[in-house]
């Protein structure tokens, strides 16, 4: 965790407590906000922090990867910036074309059904982002949000674009933290645990795909499907995967692709729990994938656990 915090580009050890001032400041945005009638009574009620402390930052295992990494989460609640971001979060969520996302693996499985069977003949390759979270560039992803909110929409929001830009920045880079009893602010990308993280990644890549996808064809990509950061990519198999995902990594500085190839013997690829095998000129065969640290122990329900869990 340490490596992670002491990451200049993403945090900054901060020597003071800025929860209180922080906090007096939205207060006083959203008070003028909600006297100009730019805001609703029931955003500014669920945007107006009390008594906020700093979030906690804690790292969770990946034991499914070698050297066992850990992934940074934020818990957030009760942050003087959780509310805001999640009134932003019903403001903001029309943006996202849904369409063009995987909504989870059984529609997933449902789609590969359609595809025509000449796709089986590709090369299943998936492609995956970095530490997606830390590094969705806050600037330019709050520039795409205006953009939309104030210049593609026929009817924007009451709330004037330089209000909005202000809240976003609220929401995102007035974020501080305590590890290991010392303070942080996160100074770009989002905070997994963050009520808006999702929505901004989101957000973030639909732009990416958008301003790329033209390109897509001359890098030998035929079909192109993603959940979250992770793709499932079918390409021409007279094209290299690694090539790809060498210049995809090429068109954003702060995002970094890798990527892992179907197993040549026996034309598989796992992506998300699923495990595809291409049949080619037929199509694909799908069944659930298990990594190896999967051990199949749930909670029984009479047990000694809060229910909501």
């Amino acid at each position: 965790m340490y490596a992670i915090v002491n990451d200049s580009s993403k945090f900054k050890r901060l020597s003071t407590d800025p929860t209180v001032a922080r906090e007096q400041n939205l207060i006083k945005l959203l008070n003028r906000l909600l006297k100009e009638k730019s805001i609703t009574e029931q955003f500014f009620k669920m945007s107006c922090p009390k008594g906020s402390n700093p979030g906690r930052l804690y790292g969770l295992p990946k034991i499914h990867k070698d050297n066992i990494p850990l992934r940074p989460v934020l818990s957030a609640i009760g942050t003087f910036n959780y509310g805001l971001g999640k009134a932003l979060t019903n403001i903001l969520s029309d943006i996202i074309e849904k369409e063009k996302m995987v909504r989870d693996p059984f529609s997933f499985v449902e789609e590969l059904k359609t595809l025509p069977k000449s796709f089986s003949n590709y090369k299943m390759v998936s492609f995956d982002i970095s530490s997606l979270y830390t590094n969705v560039p806050l600037d330019e992803t709050i520039e795409i949000i205006l953009k939309n909110l104030y210049e593609t929409r026929a009817t924007p929001p009451t709330i004037q674009r330089d209000d909005m830009k202000q809240l976003l920045i609220f929401a995102t880079k007035n974020t501080h933290f305590l590890f290991d009893n010392n303070l942080y602010d996160q100074v770009d990308g989002v905070s997994m645990g963050s009520p808006l993280a999702p929505l901004l990644a989101e957000i973030f890549l639909q732009d990416f795909e958008k301003k790329h996808s033209s390109t897509f064809t001359s890098m030998g990509i035929v079909y192109w499907k993603r959940y979250v950061d992770d793709t499932f990519v079918l390409i021409d198999s007279t094209f290299s995967a690694k090539d790809i995902c060498t210049k995809l990594s090429q068109f954003q500085k702060s995002i970094k692709f890798t990527c892992e190839e179907e197993a040549a013997n026996t034309n598989t690829l796992s992506f998300l729990n699923i495990l595809i095998q291409k049949q080619p000129g037929i199509g694909f065969a799908t069944k659930v994938h298990r990594k190896e640290t999967f051990s199949g122990l749930i909670t029984q329900w009479s047990s000694f656990v809060p229910k909501a869990y």
